[in-house]
């Protein structure tokens, strides 16, 4: 029990020092949130029309948190003359410091944790993080409230929809903990190294980018969405979150990118989930 007790007390203390382990954008269906302006309009929905559609958009998205915070560590190569004439230098080359320090390795395994609550549903993972057998799947309760915001949902879906965000952000605090203490990067008064608080300043920033990019989001929060470098406060992190998005539209246009030493073909949402589906296979049969 004092065990126990003990890991939730460093779980919370972890979240305290900067981990943003849940998504701005879908904490938002309920809560006014800075990444959203209030909705003007219900979005039709062009992308997901089912829930294998849903799932296939939330691997994506994982895949491009992935890419894009991997994508950090080379800031700030590539910076055009009006990107370095918007950047304060100082905060470019402290930024370059720090992006400097990380482990790629132990990074790019901590951004392949992302959203893992969401969409692992093993046995293992399942019975590890406390979900019964017979308990539905967080993705298809997460299904159940797509395209949906508090203006258009009824008081015993706001109340349920909080319940599952709350067990969402918890599973993803464990599993942060459970990373950062398995790489000896927080003490035993439960303060998260600096070498986590930048892995966790890079998912943020990832994460945003994308929800803030990605045509799914709108259409998925029922939202207009804000751009990162928009509702973000902290100058270090616009200074990234605008690096990241003014490379997005190339790094995502469904052509072939270079990652882990092989060729692997990253799809964006843009492309219609079903279609998806029917070409891959046909482009993996040819390449």
């Amino acid at each position: 029990m004092q065990t126990r007790f003990r890991t939730l007390l460093l779980a919370a203390a972890l979240l305290n020092h900067g981990a943003l382990f849940f998504s701005v954008a879908f904490a938002g269906q309920l809560d006014s949130s800075p990444q959203e302006s209030v909705p003007s309009r219900s979005f039709q929905r062009r992308f997901v029309h089912s829930i294998e559609d849903f799932e296939v958009h939330m691997k994506h998205h994982i895949q491009r948190v992935e890419i894009l915070g991997m994508r950090l560590l080379k800031f700030p190569d590539g910076l055009n003359p009006d990107e370095i004439r918007k950047m304060d230098p100082v905060l470019v080359k402290r930024l370059q410091d720090k992006l400097e320090k990380i482990d790629r390795v132990l990074l790019q395994k901590y951004l392949k944790l992302h959203d893992q609550s969401k969409v692992n549903a093993t046995p293992e993972f399942l019975a590890h993080y406390g979900f019964r057998p017979d308990e539905p799947k967080i993705i298809e309760r997460l299904y159940g409230i797509y395209g949906k915001n508090r203006d258009n949902m009824r008081s015993d879906e706001v109340i349920r929809s909080k319940t599952l965000i709350d067990k969402i952000n918890a599973i993803d605090r464990q599993i942060g903990y459970e990373f950062f203490s398995a790489h000896d990067m927080i003490d035993s008064r439960g303060n998260s190294s600096f070498m986590a608080r930048i892995m966790m300043m890079v998912e943020k920033i990832a994460d945003g980018v994308d929800r803030g990019m990605s045509p799914v989001s709108p259409e998925e929060f029922n939202r207009t969405m804000k751009l990162a470098s928009e509702f973000l406060t902290d100058p270090e992190e616009i200074h990234l979150s605008l690096y990241l998005e003014n490379r997005y539209p190339t790094m995502f246009e469904g052509r072939a990118l270079r990652k882990e030493g092989r060729e692997q073909r990253i799809w964006n949402d843009c492309i219609h989930p079903v279609l998806h589906r029917i070409l891959v296979p046909a482009l993996q049969m040819v390449q």
